[in-house]
């Protein structure tokens, strides 16, 4: 491999490895079964490229058995994804064979002393062809009758999207007559996992989707144009080129969805937790079990018993927030609500607090950064919604009382 060509391919797989690792934060374990399958097989993917650029840059044993290990591992992966999927286990005779599979390779790649012979290869290229052919079959196969048709078209998806990435793993393997790029298979992932996550996405219909790989067509084969004219390319070195702009643009754009994905996901949480507005308790509970309050945390009177609490109230009555840059650059000059906030905001490593309530006197302090920090208007909408509901409370306490 030379040194454009390993340039090239360490620089797709290591997008390949960060495009998976965004894809991965976006399933949540604690939603279950499905979640957890999508999660495992994106953590196989990107244990292969990551193993296998690291086996590029050292050469070490230890990299080149991780990635025989890991690549052993997709057909498994898939197979417990297409059973999430199909809401059904696989036919035995499969999952023996998988597993059958899985065990020689991995025994093979510590004990056998040179890995990456003809024979061996080829063994790994037809048990992957052979695992993922049974795979394809048994998801067109399925009884569409017993699952929604949500699931049937995402389904639907799978099916033609597997096609396309077998084709595209003949690229890994070095005994075909032509051989194709190693870099096209990382492509083909961060293409399949880019559309995975925007058919979820509500800017996902097919127009836009369809302007959005325009667009990125586009500013690729801009990019490459203009630093061919600049270097005076050769037609190789823009293939390399178009290949690492390729792989960053998909990288930055995955990084958006995920964003936009984020934000979704918030608001469809904060709608259900409007459900629970019968008391702010539950309200408040609400918020936390949807994830609404990352970043922050709900301080109670009982958690803030040591602080003066009616000069809390008061410093954040007015503005209802306060962030550290707000207080006086000298502690001298602080009032007492000012000293006793600074003081809270150090002890929790916080950078702002929110006044959630008054009475009873509920706080959040918190530092949002990052996707937290861009989500911020989702969760003081939803403080200002509590201090609503306690301010509600304590007219209805007020009237009974009367």
């Amino acid at each position: 491999m030379t040194n454009p060509e390993l340039i090239t391919n360490l620089t797709v797989a290591v997008a390949t490895v960060v495009g998976l690792a965004i894809a991965w934060l976006q399933f949540d374990a604690r939603d279950g079964g499905l979640a957890r399958q999508f999660r495992f097989a994106l953590f196989v993917a990107g244990v292969f490229y990551f193993a296998r650029a690291a086996d590029w840059v050292s050469s070490l044993s230890v990299f080149r058995v991780a990635t025989v290990i890991s690549a052993a591992a997709i057909p498994l992966a898939a197979l417990l994804l297409t059973e999430g999927l199909l809401r059904r286990h696989a036919p035995r005779t499969t999952k023996i064979f998988i597993s059958l599979g899985l065990i020689i390779f991995s025994i093979s790649s510590v004990f056998v002393p040179y890995t990456y012979n003809f024979y061996f290869i080829k063994a790994l290229f037809l048990f992957h062809i052979s695992a993922l052919s049974v795979i394809l079959l048994l998801l067109i196969a399925r009884n569409r009758q017993i699952l929604s048709q949500t699931e049937n078209m995402t389904i639907n998806r799978c099916v033609v999207a597997l096609p396309i990435i077998m084709i595209l793993l003949l690229s890994d393997y070095e005994f075909f007559p032509i051989q194709g790029p190693l870099y096209l298979s990382g492509l083909g992932v961060l293409i399949a996992v880019w559309i995975t996550m925007t058919l979820e996405a509500n800017f996902a219909d097919l127009g836009r989707l369809l302007l959005s790989i325009a667009a990125i067509v586009l500013t690729i084969a801009l990019g490459t144009w203009l630093i061919g004219l600049q270097a005076d390319s050769a037609a190789g070195d823009l293939l390399n080129t178009a290949a690492i702009l390729t792989s960053l643009v998909l990288v930055l754009v995955i990084g958006l969805t995920a964003m936009v994905l984020r934000h979704e996901r918030q608001q469809v949480s904060f709608l259900t937790a409007l459900n629970e507005t019968a008391s702010l308790e539950k309200f408040l509970s609400a918020l936390e079990r949807q994830g609404l309050t990352s970043g922050f945390t709900i301080l109670k009177k009982r958690d803030v018993v040591e602080f003066d609490i009616p000069s809390l109230r008061r410093s954040l009555a007015v503005s209802g927030a306060l962030r550290i840059s707000d207080l006086p650059k000298s502690r001298a000059n602080d009032t007492i609500g000012q000293s006793q906030l600074r003081e809270l905001l150090s002890r929790f490593g916080a950078r702002e607090a929110i006044l959630v309530a008054e009475h009873p006197f509920v706080i959040a302090v918190g530092t949002p950064s990052g996707i937290a920090a861009a989500s911020g208007s989702n969760l003081r909408l939803a403080l200002h919604l509590a201090r609503l509901i306690a301010e509600r409370d304590n007219v209805l306490g007020s009237n009974k009382c009367s």
